[in-house]
């Protein structure tokens, strides 16, 4: 059997490396180009056709998606997502059906990548993995073209809060507070809608009733055992509950 031929799409030089170290010694996998600039790997693609395509989604000048989208779908190899963790494409990428790994790379999540991309190519599913990531970027697409705006009373007006101004949320029966850079706000809505319409890859839920902003997440205080606090820029110190814990961790190990 001809080895799998793979072209490495990365603007990360240590991510190539990394992949080409791994896949150094098989038999049955065989890099045939390795590509840091994303303008460069559409004709490259064209011309070699190579069974599959590890593709960094984060580069400069041009991300993954928008160049799968410059790719004709005859010409569209089996593709595998490369991305440092972000919550919402992994959720995004399990949803659609689509293979992932996170960076930095490891030797059992390749191995099962692999084993995954022989089936796809023993049962020719690249058509319909194609067609699967046409209905990932369409969904992507329409939440950034459509972001959310709550409306909130600030004396005797209204007005409208974006998402990235929003430092942490915490329920309050019926109603959430929003933090809003250093202001606070009431909304009459159950944090479970609230969490619902927010952008996933910048929010996360730490407990029942909090949600935070991870771009506002200062450091990380142990207390006792398992219990850990959240120290936020402003000050806020907020309890990391236990039930949320796992996921949380598994995003700070990953970034």
């Amino acid at each position: 059997m001809n080895p799998i031929r793979v072209i490495a799409v990365d603007d990360e030089p240590a991510s190539l490396q990394a992949l080409r170290a791994m896949l150094a010694d098989r038999k049955d996998v065989e890099i045939i180009r390795e590509i840091s600039q994303p303008s460069e790997a559409i004709q490259e693609i064209k011309k070699q056709k190579p069974d599959v395509l590890f593709l960094d989604i984060q580069m400069p000048g041009m991300s993954g998606f928008q160049l799968i989208e410059q790719i004709k779908s005859e010409d569209m190899p089996i593709v595998v997502f490369v991305t440092a963790y972000d919550r919402y494409a992994v959720k995004a990428f399990d949803a659609h059906a689509l293979d992932y790994i996170l960076k930095p790379y490891g030797h059992n999540r390749l191995e099962e990548t692999l084993t995954r991309v022989k089936e796809h190519l023993a049962r020719k599913e690249q058509y319909h993995q194609y067609k699967r990531i046409e209905q990932l970027i369409e969904s992507m697409r329409s939440e950034t073209s459509n972001p959310p705006r709550f409306l909130v009373k600030k004396k005797d007006k209204v007005i409208h809060v974006k998402p990235e101004d929003i430092d942490w949320i915490e329920a309050s029966g019926n109603y959430v507070r929003l933090k809003v850079r250093g202001e606070g706000f009431l909304l009459r809505e159950r944090i479970s809608v609230i969490e619902k319409k927010l952008p996933k890859r910048n929010f996360i839920r730490v407990h029942r009733s909090m949600i935070v902003n991870l771009d506002r997440i200062k450091e990380l205080v142990p207390i006792f055992q398992r219990d850990f606090t959240l120290v936020l820029n402003d000050g806020t110190k907020i309890k990391l509950g236990r039930t949320y814990a796992e996921e949380f961790f598994k995003l700070m190990k990953a970034l």
